[in-house]
């Protein structure tokens, strides 16, 4: 999990430094001994976050207690902590330490996500309010993703952070070739809405539109569930289910899609931006933070999460293939504005100061 999550941040810095992407180490008996009571821990808050139960959380914090004799060799001139979670792994060098702290935030409180009742998330949400509060004011500068993001942040913690967007690769030349077909990408769960595609698909009938669903899923039974209601509603013709498909696969989605579409509000969503890169038109809800990077009706529609109506009036359009190639034109040179070098050189100002 560690790598794969370093490899999706690398990017970042592609075009900032030369980067030397050092994992640390699992600590073998540690993360035995804490594994079950770890995963009994987090079942208690809820099923949404279940892939926190993958987490080394053993090995980060024996990492992050001893963080003060390996950190300095490194020889830093700044570090940049993706979530408040992150500084774990260095915990006694961020409160101690001297090197410039970036703290880059992707989502809302942790803090936030633990309220709820009963005992156990009462307690995991002060403890989460702590510990976050503690984070920021170490933290030299603070970052987030969207303005929505950085809102939320300024409501709960009364911090002052900048906003800077995730970058992407944009085509060299605008992909034209459009199939019909919406096109979805996240983590499935209960959240993100799923079982709102089978009724919309069910709505967009009269259309040629077909339906790609991509991503991976809460668990098996859960994509079973989904996979049975489209069988059971007598679209399996019209609605695919794609999993670990690999990167060359979901590009060429993208460059093909009439458009991508997200269910539910998504604080950013990167697929939407991956997708803008290659031409394809959005359509998300009132809401998402990438409606800050585009604009609705013009490089795709907004809607309202849970209304269907909003939503086959918005889909219904790219039934006609030069309204996705317009849209998707649009969007694609906007995405340009967004690529990596400029995302570096953004985050290069807030790292000097």
């Amino acid at each position: 999990m560690q790598e794969r999550n370093a490899n999706r941040i690398r990017p970042f810095y592609k075009e900032l430094t030369r980067v030397n992407v050092r994992l640390l180490g699992s600590v073998p008996l540690l993360s035995r001994l804490a594994a079950r009571p770890w995963s009994n821990y987090v079942g208690q808050i809820g099923s949404t976050y279940d892939w926190i139960k993958a987490i080394d959380i053993a090995s980060i914090l024996s990492h992050g207690a001893t963080s003060n004799l390996w950190v300095p060799s490194l020889r830093l001139d700044a570090m940049i902590c993706h979530t408040t979670y992150a500084p774990l792994s260095v915990l006694s060098w961020y409160e101690t330490g001297r090197t410039r702290r970036v703290l880059y935030l992707h989502d809302w409180p942790f803090y936030y996500f633990t309220k709820g009742n009963g005992l156990i998330r009462s307690k995991v949400a002060a403890l989460a309010k702590i510990y976050e509060s503690m984070v920021l004011a170490k933290s030299d500068e603070i970052v987030c993703l969207t303005g929505g993001v950085s809102k939320v942040w300024k409501e709960m913690f009364n911090v002052e952070s900048s906003t800077v967007y995730p970058g992407c690769y944009p085509s060299p030349e605008f992909p034209s070739q459009r199939k019909n077909f919406i096109l979805c990408v996240w983590r499935w769960q209960e959240d993100t809405r799923p079982f709102f595609l089978i009724p919309l698909m069910k709505r967009l009938k009269n259309t040629s539109l077909g339906l790609i669903v991509v991503g991976s899923w809460k668990d098996n039974a859960f994509r079973l569930q989904f996979e049975t209601e489209v069988a059971s509603e007598g679209l399996s013709d019209r609605i695919s289910v794609l999993s670990n498909i690999p990167l060359t696969r979901l590009v060429e989605l993208y460059r093909t899609a009439s458009c991508l579409l997200y269910p539910a509000v998504n604080q950013f969503g990167y697929a939407g931006l991956e997708a803008a890169s290659q031409g394809a038109p959005l359509v998300a809800p009132r809401g998402s933070g990438l409606w800050e990077m585009f604009s609705s009706g013009h490089e795709g529609y907004e809607v309202i999460e849970g209304d269907l109506v909003s939503y086959v009036e918005a889909v219904e359009r790219f039934d006609d293939p030069d309204t996705s190639r317009e849209m998707g034109h649009r969007i694609w040179r906007r995405s340009h504005d967004y690529d990596w070098v400029s995302h570096s050189r953004n985050m290069e100002k807030i790292i000097v100061g």
